[in-house]
């Protein structure tokens, strides 16, 4: 059955597609860039599709995994996590501990996290 495009809202092309969005029928759609054929619904009962980007390996830019750089997980003893670079002062990549443990103040290792609240016991004796 053919496709009724209502209101297309975004659009992206890669390789022999063409990919919209269409906020009446809230679907994202593909179709042959070149002969308008061949139209697969890529995805439906979305709410308000208004963008659409292609993801794919040949068109990403190549980038550096700054965790890699400084050692198997950039030194850090849980988990190396990569910063966004803004300019170039910007950190490459940043340390995160789990959940009961706090950064150290190398910025690498994890710590318990020191309890600031302190609890009253009572002794109970009978």
């Amino acid at each position: 059955h053919a496709v009724q495009v209502l209101h297309t809202f975004a659009l992206t092309v890669f390789e022999d597609r063409v990919f919209w969005t269409d906020g009446e029928n809230k679907a994202i759609y593909g179709a042959n860039k070149f002969t308008g054929n061949d139209v697969v619904t890529l995805a439906s009962n979305l709410n308000d599709p208004q963008d659409i980007i292609v993801y794919h390996e040949l068109i990403q830019l190549s980038g550096t995994n700054w965790c890699a750089e400084k050692g198997e997980n950039g030194g850090c003893s849980y988990m190396c996590l990569a910063a966004p670079q803004i300019n170039k002062h910007s950190p490459k990549y940043s340390c995160v501990c789990p959940e009961g443990q706090e950064l150290a103040a190398d910025g690498l290792r994890c710590r318990p996290e020191a309890n600031v609240s302190t609890s009253n016991q009572e002794d109970s004796s009978s």
